[in-house]
């Protein structure tokens, strides 16, 4: 109905749209139709107004818009009725709640049901959402996935569906965020992965299922209740472009596959101020030395000191029963053999002492009897 139909002198009131849009279905039917407008600072000043309905207004659904930037409840509301057949967003969806006295929160996504595909970036700053109910169709989200300054925000409920993300994950500033729950299946994370400010989030477990190889950077900073990142310790980091683990006090598991093999490539990393064991890069690949191999698979045999100082021999103390040769043979990670040592053994417990000359900064040593041979990776400082 067109917006000259109404007395827009009245104090309070907006300059009201070309159209109003009625519900679905409603518009073809003849018969009077009653407007109830209610000012969106003062609540209290409401206008009726009614008017007769020839019933010839359009049916037609409107297309899809090309980009959603929304500030209130109310237009996530609407967007079902104004756009019925919506499934795929061509651009970008940000909901940005508004600062303006008296504005509703926006506390849930329910009007997006149907969306399905977001081709650009889906932005969500200073709401009032719990979770992410009403993105359960959303399958695809072309651009990036960005969260800031959600307070009450706890999980990702509602993202089930979600299973691509071209661009990055960027969370900052949610302080009752505890888990990642809802991004279980996510299959492809295209950019980086950066968690900062989320003071109680314990564990990044329903990023396990990422196959993708991440191709920007990871930034884990602030993040107090992080106690490890066996989460994320499977995703390919084989084109990571920089690691960033800090200032987060708990946070002690860092030595994970992934990480350890990366570092040990001399991948760039900035790592501090973190729990002891995740303190810097040569903590973290200590713990990788440690963590790599089972006590059982080396057990004939231990190295110290790991982390060897520069220019200090390695000591190897053998403790089985064998009498006879022993082989150490050290290697560098690509397998190749640096040096060869053999010593002949003649006790149950001995200590053998391995001048090293020009190896690199991490290392194996490969130890070889009559009975048994293990390996053992070491980190030089």
């Amino acid at each position: 109905m067109p917006a000259s139909t109404f007395d827009q002198t009245n104090t309070g009131f907006y300059t009201f749209p070309e159209v109003f849009l009625l519900p679905e279905g409603s518009a073809a039917a003849s018969g009077q139709v009653t407007l109830l407008l209610r000012d969106q600072l003062d609540t209290n000043i409401v206008r009726e107004v009614v008017f007769d309905n020839p019933g010839t207004c359009a049916t037609t659904p409107l297309p899809c818009p090309n980009e959603i930037f929304y500030t209130k409840q109310s237009q996530i509301d609407l967007f079902p009725l104004t756009y019925p057949t919506c499934r795929v967003i061509e651009g970008a969806v940000t909901l940005r709640q508004s600062t303006l006295p008296g504005a509703a929160p926006i506390e849930n996504l329910n009007g997006f049901a149907n969306l399905e595909i977001i081709r650009g970036n889906l932005e969500i700053e200073t709401t009032s959402l719990q979770n992410l109910g009403g993105l359960q169709n959303l399958d695809s989200l072309g651009g990036d996935f960005n969260l800031f300054k959600n307070a009450v925000l706890q999980d990702f409920g509602g993202l089930n569906s979600l299973k691509y993300i071209g661009g990055s994950i960027r969370m900052y500033d949610a302080p009752a965020l505890q888990n990642l729950d809802g991004l279980d299946s996510l299959n492809h994370l295209g950019g980086s992965l950066s968690l900062q400010m989320l003071p109680v989030l314990k564990y990044l477990h329903a990023l396990a299922g990422v196959k993708s190889a991440l191709q920007g950077n990871i930034i884990l900073r602030n993040n107090d209740a992080l106690t490890d990142l066996s989460g994320i310790g499977l995703l390919d980091f084989s084109m990571l472009q920089h690691l960033e683990l800090t200032e987060s006090a708990a946070l002690s598991g860092c030595a994970q596959p992934n990480i350890c093999a990366y570092l040990e490539d001399g991948g760039a990393a900035t790592i501090g101020a973190n729990e002891s064991g995740c303190n810097s890069v040569a903590e973290v690949l200590a713990a990788c030395t440690v963590s790599t191999f089972s006590a059982d698979e080396a057990s004939f045999f231990r190295v110290f000191p790991n982390p060897l100082p520069d220019g200090q021999p390695l000591q190897v103390l053998l403790e089985n029963d064998f009498f006879g040769t022993v082989k150490f043979e050290i290697l560098g990670l690509d397998g190749r053999v640096l040096q060869v040592f053999e010593k002949e053994k003649t006790a149950s417990n001995v200590i053998e002492g391995l001048n090293l000359n020009d190896i690199p900064a991490v290392f194996l040593v490969r130890v070889s009897d009559g009975k048994a041979a293990a390996t053992q990776r070491v980190l030089r400082l």
